[in-house]
């Protein structure tokens, strides 16, 4: 059944990106229109089953209590490390890992499930976790779609002593990439495990009244193409490519996010029918329910830098869908204003926007066109993108990133790291299982005590790696005093 939404804005609809979300914010037009995915794909009422064991079996997936496992036929390549078996391909042998993430804050609630901020203590990274329902029939399509795209763009979260960042794993730093998933049987749902992204998206930057610089859109516009170009190369449609699912991290860097209704194509001129996305950036194709293929995702795109670029949604509509049908099918694109923008970027989103999608470039032609080539930073994944960043993160919030890194943030995350720490050190002093001699040599080699995973940490939220061990080792010390105090009582 398609029914229309109205009045419930898309990033809490049921695509939550990870990242948080200002409830207070102003409901726009595209917000309400968004497609009930009842009606999503044939195979929505695939079969599946939860085990007594609590593992959710959706072939090719099983998730357990301990992670994913994938069949070995579904399996594209390999992490360092990584070995295969009979079985299949085993993400995480660890039987607690539930006990591994400490839940710090809400990112966004969604009809779809709720994301969480959240900390993986084994090595001290930030991730972001889905919680996603499975005895419903479209939330479980979702899922299972959304591990079976990111599956291809899996990381890994190390806790060995380095500071390298996991996510140079992934082998497409445009995406947001999947760490794990887990399966919680008690409540009914499954837990995935993904990048944390921390400086909102794309939708952010519009609420605050666009932004006007052709080389921070530019580089929105590289870092969006190379993700599409590696799901395309795949035969993958994402369907659902607009500004809340573009997030944005302190490296200056956008990624594509959210693939509940993204698409395996049989290969390069496959076209599909489905009829399932945000009607506001669907292609004129896609919206007439006529056949589409991988240039709608560049429609939905080319939308979404104007959109960013502009401040608002080009299509103006009081009429909802009929009009907004109208609107795309029968009259021009929208277009950049002339003085405003520069005729190379106004010639990239006619490319973007041509209405006959014959017309409409692909992704590889927009790789190559010199609003992309002359303006856009050679590597979009530096760690020297301060001034790029500042300039992006300004355009979202009007205020430096300075002021989002505060103590706060970083008290916050090292209190729940050490809290857990605290509770498990009185629980051995209290059975009376270690000396006091053992207590500070446990205390000692734990992550938080290893100057290359704060370090990484700080690199990871932004701030100073001074600032980061200050406030950790003064929390365990107090930690230490007591169970020194602690040990002596009993």
């Amino acid at each position: 059944m398609l029914r229309l939404t109205h009045g419930s804005p898309s990033r809490r609809r049921f695509n939550v990106p990870y990242r948080e979300v200002d409830e207070a914010s102003a409901q726009t037009f595209e917000d309400g229109l968004q497609l009930d995915l009842r009606i999503a794909e044939e195979d929505v009422k695939k079969s599946y089953s939860v085990s007594s064991s609590g593992t959710f079996d959706a072939a090719p997936f099983r998730i357990r209590q301990d992670g994913l496992i994938c069949s070995p036929s579904l399996v594209r390549g390999h992490l360092p490390g990584d070995t295969e078996s009979s079985a299949g391909r085993k993400l995480s042998s660890v039987h607690t890992i539930r006990k591994q993430f400490i839940k710090l804050s809400v990112l966004g609630r969604g009809a779809s499930g709720v994301v969480h901020k959240v900390i993986h203590l084994p090595s001290l990274m930030l991730v972001a976790i889905k919680d996603i329902p499975v005895y419903e029939c479209a939330k479980r399509h979702q899922l299972i779609t959304e591990i079976k795209t990111l599956y291809n763009n899996l990381s890994t979260l190390s806790d060995e002593s380095t500071t390298k960042a996991p996510r140079t794993l992934a082998p497409c730093p445009e995406i947001v990439c999947l760490y794990d998933a887990f399966m919680n049987p008690n409540e009914g749902y499954v837990s995935i495990v993904v990048e944390y992204m921390d400086g909102g998206s794309l939708q952010d930057i519009v609420d605050s009244g666009g932004c006007k610089s052709e080389r921070v859109l530019a580089n929105i516009a590289q870092c969006v193409l190379r993700g599409l170009s590696h799901l395309h190369n795949k035969h993958q449609l994402h369907r659902d490519i607009k500004p809340s699912n573009l997030l944005i991290n302190h490296f200056g860097e956008v990624k594509i996010s959210d693939f509940g209704i993204a698409r395996e194509m049989e290969d390069s001129m496959a076209k599909a029918t489905t009829f399932v996305g945000t009607l506001t950036y669907m292609s004129p194709e896609r919206i007439a329910s006529e056949e589409y293929s991988y240039k709608s995702d560049v429609w939905s795109l080319g939308l979404s830098l104007l959109t960013c670029a502009l401040g608002e949604f080009p299509y103006s509509s009081r009429n909802g869908y009929w009009e907004l049908l109208h609107k795309i099918r029968n009259e021009p694109p929208p277009i950049l204003p002339r003085g405003s923008f520069s005729v190379t970027f106004r010639d990239f989103m006619e490319k973007c926007l041509a209405k006959n999608e014959v017309e409409r470039w692909n992704v590889k032609q927009l790789l190559d066109h010199p609003f992309i080539k002359q303006l856009a930073r050679t590597d979009c994944h530096t760690s020297n993108a301060t001034e790029y960043y500042q300039t992006l993160i300004e355009a979202e919030a009007q205020q430096p990133r300075s002021k989002s890194v505060n103590r706060d943030d970083i008290d916050v995350i090292a209190e729940s790291v050490v809290e857990s720490y605290r509770k498990t050190g009185k629980k051995l002093i209290d059975a009376k299982r270690l000396s006091l001699q053992d207590i500070v040599a446990w205390v000692e080699g734990l992550p938080a005590m290893q100057k290359p995973k704060l370090d990484r940490l700080a690199h990871q939220v932004g701030a100073s790696q001074q600032f980061v061990h200050q406030i950790f080792h003064t929390k365990m010390i107090n930690m230490l005093r007591s169970f020194h105090h602690a040990h002596n009582d009993n």
